[in-house]
């Protein structure tokens, strides 16, 4: 049976806790998980979810692809994010619905929000301090084209601009890294404006349709560490690692939280 909508994920032990992860996205109507299980990850089977034991020490590209042969023909969409990436429409409407005006694309890219840690949220989407949407890291991979200078700020692309993919798998020819992918008859996938993305950059980066918050873990995922491919840090993010967070808060993140367990959340600015 064809659902309309999948999400893809690589687990690794110790990552953010998955039920309220898992819940947040059957709300808005996700209805098949496919979880790909690093190490000795703890997950919780239920009969929409689909483990699979993933030996790779380098795991996202070959699960994508596994995930958009073996699992993508049973999916009208199918979305590929992380455990602490929490994907949504800003105005409440379940995601099937907001992804219905992009039928006629390969795939959305969709642009992203980070969020510091916050050990005192009950659910990651307690967390209300945020980095800007124009934060930028001196990562290479975050050079907007090659043989820019690396010493100018204006070289790099804002962190919020690297795209989370929703794909069509029947359009998706394969993955071409974590955060890329190669689209049948030379397609493009577009931004939540109809834009096409270049190289799988939402850039400049728009919230205001499709958003996805991402929310840092608590056991020390600094920065650079997180949006690398870099062993993760077993130790608290220091005060230095936190300090993009100062600025912001926004207390208006999640809206489907309001049909849970934080009433109080309004729909996302």
């Amino acid at each position: 049976m064809t659902v309309e909508l999948a999400v893809a994920a690589v687990v690794a032990p110790g990552g953010p806790p998955l039920a309220p992860w898992l819940d947040f996205h059957r709300r808005l109507g996700v209805a098949r998980f496919h979880l790909y299980r690093t190490g000795e990850a703890d997950i919780v089977g239920a009969p929409d979810v689909t483990i699979i034991d993933w030996p790779f020490a380098r795991p996202h590209r070959p699960a994508w692809d596994h995930c958009l042969f073996h699992h993508g023909p049973a999916a009208e969409w199918l979305a590929l994010l992380e455990p602490d990436e929490y994907l949504f429409a800003t105005d409440g409407t379940d995601l099937p619905t907001a992804l219905a005006e992009f039928r006629d694309a390969p795939a959305v890219g969709v642009a992203r929000l980070i969020y510091a840690p916050d050990p005192a949220a009950a659910v990651p989407w307690q967390a209300v301090r945020r980095a800007p949407a124009s934060l930028v890291l001196a990562l290479p991979t975050f050079l907007a084209a090659p043989g820019r200078n690396p010493a100018e700020h204006g070289s790099y692309r804002p962190l919020s601009a690297r795209a989370g993919f929703v794909v069509r798998p029947d359009r998706t020819w394969a993955a071409t890294g974590r955060h890329g992918f190669a689209f049948r008859d030379g397609a493009a996938a577009v931004d939540e404006n109809g834009r096409p993305l270049a190289d799988g950059w939402a850039d400049p980066p728009s919230h205001l349709r499709l958003r996805i918050n991402q929310y840092l873990g608590t056991v020390g995922e600094t920065l650079p560490t997180r949006l690398t491919e870099a062993a993760p840090v077993r130790a608290r993010a220091s005060e230095a690692d936190l300090e993009p967070f100062r600025a912001e808060i926004d207390t208006a993140i999640l809206p489907i939280a309001a049909a849970g367990d934080v009433a109080s959340c309004k729909p996302g600015a």
